[in-house]
């Protein structure tokens, strides 16, 4: 009768993809919640929040609608209004489309790796720009 370790390091090394997700997405979200949103952030959060609030998606606006702000291509407001509207006006909503967008770096490093290379050595691909 053969034993089968089942520890999540085990797993990871058999499963190299799935290590991976599970590493970037410990790195990306694991502190999402907390702190505020700085500098820039306020300002796309900002634009973002007027957007609902106002319901125009083509006209972005910062400072209650009497600023236009077209210094960004409008993507990254768009998604987090549409955030704002799933989870509500919140820090987290502000902040969840940044790192949703570099998990699917991770993913598309693998994908790219893996063409020539072996699943594990994509796998350390994507660890590697998920921890820098």
């Amino acid at each position: 009768m053969e034993v089968r370790d089942r520890s999540p390091l085990v797993l990871a090394l058999q499963h190299p993809f799935v290590g991976m997700v599970c590493l970037a997405l410990f790195v990306f979200f694991g502190g999402l919640g907390q702190g505020d949103v700085r500098i820039d952030g306020a300002v796309y959060a900002w634009v973002s929040k007027w957007i609902v609030v106002s319901g125009d998606w083509l006209n972005l606006y910062y400072d209650r609608g009497r600023t236009p702000y077209f210094n960004k291509p409008p993507l990254q407001f768009w998604l987090m209004a549409l955030s704002y509207k799933l989870f509500g006006v919140t820090t987290w909503a502000a902040k969840v489309v940044t790192p949703l967008f570099a998990l699917l770096c991770v993913i598309m490093t693998y994908v790219i790796a893996r063409f020539r290379f072996s699943a594990a050595i994509a796998a350390t691909a994507g660890i590697i720009l998920a921890t820098t």
